[in-house]
């Protein structure tokens, strides 16, 4: 036998890893020729982020976050050095490991949580599905190719007011760089139109300052928890379309004979929200006529005319109008309690009322 072979390292695995991810990055193994009993260590500048298992399988310690970079040179490429030791002599390799931006957003009524979000291509096709956490954010940690087209983020539960949202959808476009897109009712405006001068002009007749694309990496919830003004803002405006949004897909799903199409309800609201626009000037989705105007486009397009009582529509407006002043107060705190109970009245209370109403129950 032959007492000074020394050990033979391999190291086998994906070099790259999309944030987020706690899986498996290198299998280490190593063989020696005298059958001596070997250890592993981990060394290098970067050594500390990592884990190495009983079984040599190397992962981060903590899950990493390319926003947050913990290698010793902050540029998200981790280096250490992996030895393996039969008591006598070794053998090691310098490992660098990259950590790659993943595609992820956030869902927001106000933050929710357990909605199942999905990735789909041009044909509707779905890429791949993951659920948001307890704060509405989501991330994919696997690559996504280029035939993404839109997000749709189904149901969950709003974690600011408690209430569950059933047959509740949102969309978003995904946007070029596939980096992050939020998904709220106000990107589900803007993906209701495939003109992107559109997008951005119904934004400014919105009184909103930015561009679709701004829009969709703009987390405007946190935004406004932190007391920015351009965030709170955002904010209620937000609960303001979801207040129409809500009322658009209990009147239809209330007067279909069978189970509506969510998404082509969500695009009849968006549309009926572009098409409302005035030459000059600002749609306001606290008037009452305004109100009406898109409650009737948006639900004429799903249910035949003859099955819409125009008097519910005008009723379910004025709710609508007041719900929508009170979240729309310039003074208005989009994350307080006074805000977080009004978006609830609208999510329980005027939902129950406006189900029971169309269906004939009241």
């Amino acid at each position: 036998m032959n007492q000074n072979a020394s050990p033979i390292l391999s190291a086998i695995g994906n070099k790259q890893i999309v944030e987020g991810s706690n899986a498996s990055i290198v299998s280490i193994s190593a063989s020696d020729s005298d059958g001596d009993s070997l250890s592993f260590t981990l060394a290098g500048s970067d050594s500390t982020s990592f884990s190495l298992s009983e079984d040599q399988n190397l992962t981060f310690a903590a899950i990493p976050d390319f926003e947050n970079p913990e290698d010793s040179d902050q540029n998200n490429i981790y280096s250490l050095t992996v030895r393996v030791s039969d008591g006598r002599a070794s053998d090691e390799e310098t490992i660098e490991i990259e950590v790659i931006d993943a595609f992820d957003g956030r869902v927001v009524d106000g933050p929710v949580s357990d909605s199942v979000v999905q990735v789909t291509n041009q044909a509707g096709d779905i890429l791949t599905e993951i659920l948001s956490d307890e704060e509405g954010f989501w991330i994919v940690t696997e690559g996504v190719d280029e035939s993404a087209f839109q997000i749709t983020a189904l149901g969950g539960t709003d974690t600011a007011t408690g209430a569950e949202l059933s047959g509740t959808v949102f969309i978003s476009d995904v946007p070029t760089d596939l980096l992050s897109a939020n998904i709220n009712a106000l990107t589900s405006i803007t993906a209701s139109t495939t003109e992107a001068t559109e997008k951005d002009d119904v934004l400014t007749s919105l009184g909103v300052t930015m561009t679709h694309n701004e829009l969709l990496s703009t987390d405007f919830w946190s935004d406004a928890a932190e007391g920015d003004s351009a965030g709170q803002a955002l904010q209620r405006l937000n609960y303001q379309a979801n207040v129409l949004l809500s009322s658009v897909q209990v009147i239809v799903s209330s007067l279909s004979s069978g189970d509506p199409d969510a998404v082509s309800t969500v695009n009849a609201w968006g549309r009926a929200i572009i098409n409302a626009r005035p030459r000059d000037g600002r749609v306001r989705l606290a008037e009452p006529d305004a109100v009406k105007i898109i409650l009737q486009n948006a639900v004429s397009t799903q249910i035949p005319p003859d099955g819409i009582t125009d008097s519910l529509i005008t009723a379910v407006a004025e709710v609508v109008s007041d719900i929508n002043t009170v979240l729309g107060d310039e003074a208005l705190d989009p994350t307080g309690e006074t805000a977080i109970g009004a978006s609830a009245i609208s999510q329980l209370d005027l939902r129950n009322l406006t189900a029971q109403a169309f269906s004939g129950e009241i």
